[in-house]
């Protein structure tokens, strides 16, 4: 026997292997014998479907040589599970040895820890037995979609010696079989096996060394120190467990321990000859490493080990809300409701019980659908802070949300904050949504956060697993102004629910909080508490038992010390036990789930129209209310667009089966009512701006009919409008008197009548120098003189002052653009792709046993192929007054008709592309893109976001989205020499360099200097709709320069984004209040500053103007109108609380401001 003192770093504390020593004397190398699954940290070839535990019929019988490894079972139940039958479930294998056996063979068995209780191993071989048991370390690998969310997701390897005397030549019998100690059986669910415990196999190898010898003597302990403390009358007792080890074990005797001058003894009986014996010593509390020694029938093993830390656990008890998934969202906004209720009553029982909503949007349909009774109690808990309303609305999709919705997303809880006079919270959740963009973090701030728990899912998003988030935390995470929010991201959402099981046991306890606890247990966390983050799934009615779990435990054992908490006492507690610095980490998560935009791609298109344009109906509706306080705007309105609007961007679109079921009542109806929400705030801002036209009208009194252009950004531009003329009327320039040139493009169909007037022409004009934040005229005439006819032009190269391009025509795209004032080619000549292909992808049908379906170790790449659009013709190609016009017509798989319109216009340096499409509704794996492969050589990629911009390469954070981006504004390609530029004005979803194939890059390395634009998908297997088809319109505007300028590209991006607004003005003789011609209603000086609202204050006091840095500079500026005069400025909160009044000039205000920063200024005016 040969003793070894040997220190192991367990849970990355001391906890130690003593004395370890295989019952094996090495031979020659292995051969292996059999072999079930491969070692990936995955169950998936093993079979999961079909199997009926409870029935002892089920319980496998496996023939190597004659089953496959698919017929093994990758989960087994523990005795202890009552879901299973609450029996022992043994598993045979049955293999033949050829030879007569000989030295020594090895059985290697992997398995996976994902239940909340972790049972043992009892192997029999041919009649001999023993027990195994497991120390699992923390796994990122997902080889099992339950590693997505399972926070004590592990791994751990068992080799185990087998002398060859044991085995026979021909037939040999093991039987597998998982144990729990105790094995009571018991009805408690974790996340996802089928009841709470088990072992879960990754694989199985039997090998052979010939040549080695077994040792029947050999002897080894492994000792740890676990985290678990008890109080006893002598003093504090640390809970330390012994694994001893033998090549054959007495059937009874005693374990001893020996630590400094305690010895502890346990006796045992054992009806195994082999494997592990498991005892639990409480040894009094010591402090520093101190020498320890195991000993069983003679044989001592020694390590040294060192106490563990005396942990305080903050449960978060909270239930995840999708507003919609598991039932409609009415009845999801009842369930909830009756959570509250039922919360409310375990608070009365438990007083320190807490509950986190998951949304003020809950809060809301609590207060909607309650008494007055009900609605006061619900009211006095927030108040003493029992239960807590979150300042964000819902769990939102920040990649795609707008700067300004990110910010209304946490006005509904200011509201009611206001109205019920509530606390104003400081900490803020996101449950479920893995990733978020930068600016979310300057939001945060500016909102008056101070704390942020990021409660993730892994699914399709593997920024924790590969950026273990969860074992950075906490930390602060930086925005692009520099502002902070001291984060944690939690390894999934209903912790305590997977980890403790539902119901909770309390051995659940003790087998999956040390697990947990590795993340956390490393040097450099030097907090003493740890958060343990939602105690539900989502959707649920509330579990009361949950309330028992703190006082029942704590009853249990001194420490790890449980408490009831809330974010921001959980997040306030392990700030003020840090030592040291927290560390800060500045960029971006990326997009990950706002690829479930592009399944239903009609409707996103709305949103992202709408985004735009509900701040124009601010804007508009701010300044006519400025300029005459009799007025406001229909504020009925707006609210019921933003809420429409921030639902829409929150997380849940559908169903839970609306892969497996589409054709399900609630998958039709469920994305139906998603559709509904943004054609319902397109509705509300459509009436919104009519409105403020009226009243802005009233107040602008031309003396001939006119059409009038609003300009709701803060610089003067020009832009191509479509309007309705009287037959036989033109267009001239109020400001210039000039006849303006009008491109026809039909004339309306109609019966004439009497008095009724003449039928009408739609015309494209282009409206140049609209003033900033302002209007302009045109004033409508008659003439007598015909419309211009289009000149018909023919070959395939047009060209204006800006660019020359070459079109493709057999694949309806473009074979080159050049840019004829930098003298160069823009198109990639050696692209798979032409400039503007439709793409069409099929592949990946083989669900869910490819990486397309999610990111996972054991995972096969998909064999994807791109179909590009084909049997194209060239349907007209014209120059008319505005530019030329070139529409080609073609199909592609799956989308029979494909019209595209390439628009030069004459006094703009873009290319305008516009695709009409229809597709048939198809439930195999597919994708859609727009090609735009250009000749950049080592390319740069950079997109517009929120707050400023992104260069994936710089400012992706570690795991985050490396195969597709979501740009608010614009997405770029350049180098030293060449900027080429996309707007994509309706399919938001970007990729660069390639389509995306499902790789989940860990780093950014894009294969081409291509930009696609990923119109559509559907590659979620749930909540996001499973199929699309119908008629789509796609647009873009692309450009080029000589270099890479983010401030002139967000004028571009902003100017295609935000339409130009027009409307009729009829003639009239009344004096006009404002000019009747043109008028900037507020200046703003610097044009490197976006105005991103200017709305009514949220408290009725005056005006709030919203503005961000949009070039990375600080500067100076003023704000000031000829038409009203500011009185009073304040600085505000996000939440337009006023923070610090601002000086007031005769010409205005003048206000300073920093990179990327984004300013909240109330102002007090008064009519000039």
């Amino acid at each position: 026997m040969v003793i070894m003192k040997t220190r192991w770093n367990f849970l990355a504390q001391a906890v130690l292997f003593a004395s370890l020593i295989s019952p094996t004397i090495a031979g020659a190398q292995e051969q292996s014998i059999w072999k079930l699954g491969t070692f990936n940290h995955s169950s998936g070839e093993f079979r999961d479907q079909g199997i009926d535990h409870a029935d002892p019929k089920s319980d496998l019988t496996f023939v190597v040589g004659h089953n496959k490894d698919s017929d093994w079972y990758r989960f087994q139940p523990g005795p202890a599970n009552g879901m299973t039958g609450g029996r022992v479930h043994p598993y045979t294998l049955k293999f033949a040895l050829k030879d007569a056996p000989r030295g020594v063979y090895h059985l290697k068995i992997a398995m996976l820890y994902e239940t909340p209780r972790l049972s043992f191993l009892k192997l029999e071989i041919n009649g001999h037995s023993g027990y195994f048991y497991f120390h699992p370390k923390l796994d990122f690998n997902a080889g099992d979609w339950e590693g997505t969310f399972v926070p004590q997701t592990s791994t751990d390897e068992k080799v185990i010696a087998i002398p060859a005397s044991w085995l026979h030549q021909g037939e040999n019998t093991l039987v597998f079989t998982a144990m729990d100690a105790p094995a009571t059986p018991q009805n408690s669910l974790g996340a996802i096996a089928p009841g709470h415990t088990g072992l879960v196999y990754d694989a199985l190898e039997l090998t052979q060394d010939p040549s080695a010898t077994y040792d029947d003597h050999a002897f080894s302990a492994q000792i740890e120190p676990t985290i678990f403390y008890r109080a006893g009358k002598n003093g504090s007792t640390e809970v330390v467990d012994v694994f001893a080890s033998a090549g054959a074990l007495p059937k009874s005797g005693t374990i001893q321990l020996q630590t400094g001058s305690t010895q502890l003894a346990k006796e045992f009986s054992s009806e195994c000859e082999f494997g592990e014996i498991r005892a639990s010593f409480d040894v009094p509390e010591w402090s520093g490493p101190q020498e320890a020694t195991a000993s069983l029938s003679g044989s001592k093993a020694t390590a040294t080990i060192t106490p563990a830390k005396k942990w305080a656990v903050a449960i978060i008890p909270h239930e995840h809300l999708d507003v919609g998934f598991t039932d409609y969202a009415a009845k999801v906004a009842e369930l909830h409701s009756q959570s509250i209720d039922a919360a409310m009553g375990l608070i009365q029982k438990t007083p320190d019980f807490r509950w986190t909503l998951d949304g003020s949007w809950v809060a809301t349909q609590y207060l909607n659908g309650r008494s007055a009774e009900a609605r006061e109690q619900f009211l006095q808990y927030v108040r003493d802070g029992s239960i807590t309303i979150p300042p964000e609305f819902a769990n939102q999709h920040t990649g795609n949300a707008s700067v300004e919705a990110l910010a209304r997303s946490f006005y509904n809880q200011h509201q009611l904050a206001r109205e019920y006079k509530l606390p104003t919270a400081d900490a803020a959740q996101i449950v479920d949504v893995p990733a978020y963009t930068w600016g979310y973090a300057s939001v945060l701030h500016d909102a008056g956060i101070k704390y942020f728990i990021a409660a993730s899912n892994s699914w399709r998003a593997p920024i924790m697993l590969l950026g273990r988030w969860n074992e950075k935390s906490p930390f602060y995470w930086e925005g692009p102004d520099g502002n902070r929010v001291l984060m944690w991201y939690s390894r999934a959402y209903l912790q305590a629910h997977t980890l403790f099981g539902g119901p909770w046991r309390m051995e659940s306890i003790r087998d999956s909080l040390p697990v947990f606890l590795q993340a956390y247990t490393r040097p450099d966390y030097t907090a003493n508490t740890a958060i343990i983050f939602g105690t539900q799934l989502e959707n649920t009615p509330l579990a009361k038992e949950q309330s028992e779990i703190v006082g029942t435990f704590n009853h249990e054992y001194a420490w790890p010390k449980l408490e009831f908490s809330t974010v921001h006492s959980a997040m306030a507690q392990i700030e003020q036990e840090w030592k040291g610095e927290i560390p800060v980490y500045r960029g971006d998560f990326g997009p990950y789930w706002e690829d479930g935009y592009g399944s239903d791609a009609a409707h996103t298109a709305i949103h992202r129209e709408n985004q735009h344009r509900i701040a124009t109906a601010e804007v508009l509706g701010a300044a006519v209310s400025s300029i005459d306080p009799r007025v406001i705007p229909d504020h009925t309105l707006l609210d019921d667009a933003w809420w429409n609007e921030l639902t829409y961007d929150e997380h849940t679109w559908t169903y839970v089966g609306a892969t497996t079921q589409p054709e399900h009542h609630q998958s039709e109806d469920q994305i139906a009512l998603k559709g509904a929400r943004v054609t319902r705030a397109r509705n509300d801002i459509d009436e919104s701006i009519q409105r403020g036209w009226a009243q802005l009208e009233a107040l602008v009194h031309p003396k001939e009919a006119s059409v009038a252009v609003f300009n709701s950004l803060n610089w003067k531009r020009s832009g191509v409008v479509e309007t309705d003329l009287p037959d036989g009327s033109t267009l001239v320039d109020a400001t210039t008197g000039s006849e303006v040139p009008l491109e026809v493009r039909f004339k309306g169909k109609g019966i004439s009548l009497p008095g009724f007037g003449p039928g009408n022409v739609r015309v494209r004009f282009t409206a140049s120098d609209v003033p900033a934040i302002g209007y302009k005229l045109f004033t409508i005439r008659p003439t007598s003189a015909a419309s211009h006819e289009p000149e018909s032009l023919h070959g395939n190269v047009f060209e204006n002052d800006f660019y020359r391009v070459t079109i493709a025509p057999s694949g309806g795209a473009i074979a080159s653009v050049y840019d004829k004032q930098l003298g160069r080619e823009l198109v990639d000549q050696n692209s798979p792709y032409k400039f503007g292909a439709y793409l069409y992808v099929t592949g990946g049908d083989e669900y869910p046993r490819n990486s397309l379906y999610r990111f996972g170790a054991g995972l096969n790449l998909p064999a994807l192929t791109a179909h590009a659009a084909q049997s194209a013709t060239v349907v007209s190609a014209q120059r008319t007054p505005l530019g030329i016009r070139i529409t080609m017509h073609s199909s592609a798989t799956n989308t029979t008709s494909i019209e595209t319109e390439i628009f030069l216009p004459s006094s703009q340096k873009q290319v305008f592309l516009t695709y009409r499409v229809h597709k048939e509704r198809v439930l195999t794996r597919e994708s859609a893109y727009i090609a735009f492969p250009f000749a950049v050589a080592d390319p740069q990629f950079t997109y517009g976001s929120q707050t400023g911009w992104v260069n994936p390469a710089k400012d992706e954070l570690a795991g985050g989205s490396r195969e597709w981006y979501l740009p608010t504004t614009w997405a770029a390609v350049y180098n030293p020499q060449i900027s080429a530029t996309v707007v994509p004005l309706d399919a938001p979803l970007t990729t660069f360099g390639d389509i995306m194939r499902g790789a989940w890059p860990a780093e950014f390395k894009p294969k081409s200097s291509t930009i696609f634009s990923w119109l559509m998908n559907n590659y979620w297997g749930t909540n996001f709709p499973a199929w699309q088809g119908g008629d789509f319109t796609f647009r873009y505007a692309v450009t080029s320069d000589a270099k890479f300028d983010p401030a002139a590209l967000n004028h571009f991006g902003w100017n295609a984004l935000t339409p130009l607004e027009r409307d009729d003005i009829g003639a009239s003789t009344d004096t006009s209040p404002l000019p009747s011609q043109q008028a900037e209603l507020l200046a703003i000086s610097n044009s490197k500053i976006n105005l991103l609202t200017w709305k009514r204050a949220e408290d009725g006091d005056r005006t709030i103007l919203r503005l961000q840095d949009a070039s990375g500079e600080a500067s100076q500026f003023t704000i000031a109108s000829k038409y009203v005069k500011v009185e009073q400025a304040w600085s505000c909160n996000l939440l337009e609380d006023n923070q610090a009044p601002l000086p007031v000039g005769s010409g205005g205000i003048a206000v300073s401001i920093k990179p990327f920063q984004v300013l909240t200024i109330r102002l007090h005016t008064a009519p000039r």
